[in-house]
């Protein structure tokens, strides 16, 4: 949803004609100023980590990468719980039940990054038959019943399950299947499922990792509007930070109240001059939609709760 307050401003009338004529063209600048406004944040983001034998770098790069979330989650003010359950279903001990010392992790938690990463360093000793699925199924159904889970799914709270496997899902049932029972259990509240998985459709090689094709992952986030990564890049901010913006409605696109001549743009965010996307630059700018009539941004171009974005053009 986008959210933000704006106005047009019109500006002096400046000659575009170089030099003095008396037959100099007028054309008027305009300027259009929006108000970046996130709305209140209450989530539940439920991290399923593969530990299977090959997860040992990617475990340690997700605690690299998770403050990216959680910094700019406290930056808008979130109400946040952290939890971290495994893709293993066998082990009594695991089965969708909260991990670590600290099972539910809040802005409160004191010294979080560091707690996060010891509960998600779950170590590579778990099923090699990953099935993340039916993880998260067991996490809202028998784990909440004993009572491993209480106090973590909030009524009225936004759920975001985030993978991170470097297999595919090899839980028994339909993908569809597993997004309808998690839906039902929410029943009025967004869910979304992201994935940090491996490139479709042939899988990712990388330093860091080598990953099969998330198949199944990547349909359960198309279904719940979520986002998928690939496992195999050096650094997951940018993904955790795009699943952060949507939690928190950040708007990232800004629609004009007039039609400008696209070539004279220029946008600003509190006063800094932003960059326009381009084939050498695809990610963290802004660009022109004709169809929206909008400023579209990208990636860490967002604009933070608070900030000031003003359009300038002609006509």
């Amino acid at each position: 949803m986008r959210s933000y307050q704006s106005h047009l401003v019109l500006a002096a009338a400046a000659l575009a004609a170089a030099g003095c004529s008396d037959f100099g063209v007028n054309r008027v600048q305009y300027h259009e100023e929006f108000t970046q406004v996130f709305d209140p944040v209450v989530v539940d983001v439920l991290f399923v980590v593969d530990n299977s034998g090959t997860m040992t770098e990617e475990q340690e790069l997700l605690h690299t990468s998770f403050t990216g979330l959680t910094s700019l989650l406290s930056d808008l003010d979130a109400d946040f719980q952290v939890g971290v359950i495994t893709t293993d279903v066998e082990d009594p001990e695991q089965s969708g039940r909260l991990q670590g010392d600290v099972p539910i992790m809040t802005p409160d938690t004191p010294d979080l990054e560091a707690v996060f990463a010891a509960s998600a360093n779950v170590g590579t000793r778990g099923d090699r038959t990953e099935q993340g699925l039916e993880a998260v199924r067991l996490a809202t159904t028998a784990a909440v019943q004993d009572g491993s889970n209480t106090g973590f799914f909030r009524t009225g709270a936004t759920l975001d399950v985030v993978i991170v496997s470097d297999e595919d899902d090899n839980s028994p049932d339909t993908v569809q299947s597993y997004v309808e029972a998690l839906q039902a259990f929410k029943g009025d509240d967004p869910v979304h499922v992201s994935g940090v998985i491996g490139d479709l459709p042939d899988g990712c090689v990388s330093p860091a990792a080598e990953a099969e094709a998330g198949m199944r992952y990547a349909e359960a986030a198309q279904l719940t509007a979520g986002h998928v990564g690939s496992i195999c890049l050096p650094d997951w901010t940018p993904l955790f930070e795009q699943i952060g913006f949507d939690l928190a409605g950040a708007g990232d696109t800004f629609v004009l109240a007039d039609l400008p001549d696209s070539d004279t743009l220029e946008v600003r965010v509190d006063g800094v001059l932003m960059v326009e996307l381009s084939p050498d630059r695809i990610q963290d700018g802004w660009t022109y939609d004709p169809a929206q009539n909008a400023i579209i941004f990208t990636g860490f171009a967002v604009p933070r709760s608070g900030q000031k974005v003003l359009v300038s053009y002609f006509k």
